[in-house]
């Protein structure tokens, strides 16, 4: 989830695509595996002990399940297909989003 929000939370580009993060930003971006079954802080700890290869092997499993997809211009990634299906809503309703990003995502998810 981590994730979507860092996306998200990037201002949008006049191009009228979704903010991207690059591949680097990602892989440091908390992967909290188990968050459901965890607490927050607990699954904090546990996907900072991931090694670099899980993380990797993680995010491609993402781009492969549609949740991230690489930018259309090479950028690094962006929110895929299956995030705007099923998580438009929630991402839209985030606080803090920028205007930018929060019209092109309604839009999306509309």
């Amino acid at each position: 989830m981590k994730h979507l929000q860092l996306i998200v939370m990037k201002e949008a580009p006049s191009d009228g695509t979704i903010g991207a993060v690059s591949r680097r930003e990602a892989l440091n971006a908390e992967l909290a595996f188990g968050a459901a079954t965890q607490s927050s802080q607990s699954a904090s700890q546990a996907s900072k002990q991931l090694p670099i290869a899980e993380r990797e092997a993680a995010l491609s499993r993402f781009v492969e399940d549609s949740w991230l997809a690489e930018h259309p211009d090479g950028g690094g990634l962006t929110l895929g297909p299956r995030s705007l299906l099923e998580l438009g809503g929630y991402l839209c309703s985030l606080p803090d989003i920028p205007e930018s990003a929060a019209r092109l995502l309604q839009t999306r998810v509309a």
